[in-house]
Formats: C-alpha cells, structure tokens, sequence
C-alpha cells in the first residue's frame, strides 16, 4: 500500500489538537481527532498514536505475521491502555473531557483483500472506487442516534458531540467493520475538519485526481482550508496497489491466553505512552459519557 498524509491547525484554531499514525510494517494506519481544550486534546490524540505505536512496533514484524483477529485484540488492547492513561492524566491534571476520537485500518496478510477499520468518534474512513466513494464507518456521534447526516438539522447544543471516544472512560469500545477492498481502490483516514468543510463529490474528485497519496492528502487539506478551514484537518490517504501479491501465511489464531503470553515474552512497557510529543513516525495535525468537540 502507498500512503501519504497531510494536516494543518486549519484557519480558525491556534493549535492543532490531530495526530497521525502510519506503521506499515504492521500494516496499520490511523487518525485521532483531541477534544477536551488545547492541552488535553492535543495530549489524548497523541497518547493514543503513541500507544498504537508501541504496540504495532512490538508484533508487527513478526514471522509468521498475526492473523487479522489476533492483531484486532491487540491494536483494541493498545487502545485501552491508552484510554487509561488519558483518563488518568485528565484526573491529574485537571483537564476533565480529555479524549479523542480514533479511526484506523488494519490490514490482514493472508487476505488482502479483506481489511478492517476500528474506530470510536467521529474521525471516519473512505473508500474510494473508481469515482465512487463511500464511507465505511458510521459517526459515534449524536448525529449519528439521530440518523441525521447534516448536523445543521440539529439545535446548536446537539452538534458537534460524539459518543464514544479514547480517554473519556478507563476502557474504550473499538467499533471493528470489516469491509473489501480492490486492487485500485483509494482509502481515506480523515478527522472531521476534513469532511465538514469538503463535500464527498470534492472529496472523490481529489482522491480520484491525484497521482500520489501525498498529493490527495495535501490537496484534500488545502481544499478544507480554502473553504474556511474551521478546525484543525488532518487527511491520509491509501491507494492500494494494481494487484494484491499473494497472501501469506499466518499463524494459528492465538486467542486471549496466546496474546497474555505474546505479551509477557516481549516484556511490557508501562511507561511507553508519556506525556510527550509524538515518535518520528507520527506526525501532529492542529483533540463516554457525550462529549463536546470544539466550541
């Protein structure tokens, strides 16, 4: 898979309270969108893809690879972890409704063609199919029990508040959807600075259009700014190459008492998701109980 990402504290904000993830070696991606205020948002989004990180590093090159619901549980561990750390940090720190939404895609070696994105928030992932585009996940959001796609639809202290996020609780549900992906088709990982500023006919044009995943995410993020650029926009794109090569061979599913022992035998890092900025690999964009994003 090519990838490429973009993002930018936007025309509105001072700060940019997004992060990003790319750990292909583990044939994983994702996006986290801080809420919470500058410092707590800021803080969650990239505790979140530190956490991820460590993780990923740590099983993601193993041989023979993981299967798909092995490597699920421990990216869903990873996020947990990374949940009571914020919620912890919060606590200590004064900041109550730290948190951040996740939205991520991970791969499966020994079928291709079938990946799954996990996601809690608003943060959401994109398929793009020749010119069609369509969206995989579904918004934890009040919009979202209200069927609602137009939050404007909505009386102003109902918009803008998700229902699920990283952080808000010691623990967070990761929502996993299975979906299919083609020789051809073009992912996109992106916060909703993106999406409520860039329509999905704007969206599938550029995506569409470029000739690189850096070049659809630069764009995509130029275009939310250009259309008033009112929070913080992070874009990652995917182009999943013109044929898959051949599936590889996993190992035996694991399950719970296989992943503690996996675990244990790589040695635990408690202290891996620190009150720092993001590793190398992650980059900063401009972020139980609802949850309000921005203002």
């Amino acid at each position: 898979m090519q990838w490429g990402a973009a993002s930018d504290v936007g025309r509105r904000r001072r700060n940019n309270e997004d992060a990003w993830g790319a750990f292909p070696e583990a044939g994983a991606w994702c996006v986290a969108d801080g809420m919470g205020g500058a410092e707590g948002g800021e803080t969650a989004s990239r505790a979140v893809v530190s956490e991820l990180g460590a993780a990923l590093r740590r099983w993601g090159a193993l041989v023979p690879p993981l299967s798909l619901p092995d490597r699920a549980e421990l990216f869903a561990r990873a996020a947990d972890a990374a949940s009571a750390w914020i919620f912890d940090w919060a606590a200590r720190n004064g900041a109550p409704g730290a948190g951040t939404t996740l939205a991520a895609v991970l791969l499966d070696p020994a079928r291709p063609g079938r990946p799954l994105a996990l996601h809690a928030g608003d943060s959401r992932l994109y398929r793009l199919r020749g010119r069609r585009l369509s969206r995989i996940t579904e918004d934890h959001s009040v919009a979202g029990l209200a069927g609602v796609r137009d939050e404007s639809e909505l009386p102003p202290g109902f918009r803008n508040l998700v229902t699920r996020a990283v952080g808000v609780r010691p623990r967070v549900e990761l929502e996993k959807t299975p979906f299919r992906l083609a020789p051809s088709d073009r992912l996109l990982l992106c916060s909703d600075g993106l999406y409520r500023m860039v329509s999905d006919g704007g969206i599938a044009e550029v995506l569409h259009a470029a000739a690189t995943p850096e070049e659809a995410a630069a764009a995509l993020v130029a275009r939310a700014n250009d259309a008033g650029g009112e929070d913080n926009v992070t874009a990652l794109v995917l182009f999943a190459p013109e044929r898959f090569g051949r599936p590889a061979s996993v190992r035996p599913r694991l399950g719970a008492a296989g992943l503690d022992a996996l675990a244990a035998a790589a040695g635990t890092d408690e202290d891996e998701t620190e009150d720092t900025r993001p590793t190398a690999q992650t980059e900063p964009a401009a972020a139980g109980a609802t949850e309000r994003k921005g203002p």
